[in-house]
């Protein structure tokens, strides 16, 4: 019952969209857990990442996650994981 009333004054929204979450939902929408543009760079050992250093510095390996884009979900998530504590 507690739960209900604070949801009414605080409602929990997602890190990402900013939209009200289910009761389900943690920190983000299952929207933004479907939308999330996951890198895939793993899977590549020549991947976009291995470019971005290559001639640079020496590495064995490298990797990324996320795609991150200026103004994207992503930022918003990073954002909002840093500043609130989501």
């Amino acid at each position: 019952m507690i739960n209900y009333l604070l949801n009414l004054f605080f409602p929990k929204v997602c890190a990402g969209c900013h939209a009200l979450l289910m009761s389900n939902e943690s920190v983000i929408s299952s929207y933004c857990r479907h939308e999330i543009p996951l890198s895939q760079y793993h899977l590549d050992i020549k991947n976009e990442a291995v470019k971005k250093f290559y001639g640079k510095i020496e590495i064995q390996h490298a990797s990324a996650f996320l795609y991150f884009n200026k103004r994207g979900m992503v930022q918003e998530l990073i954002h909002n994981l840093k500043i609130q504590g989501s």
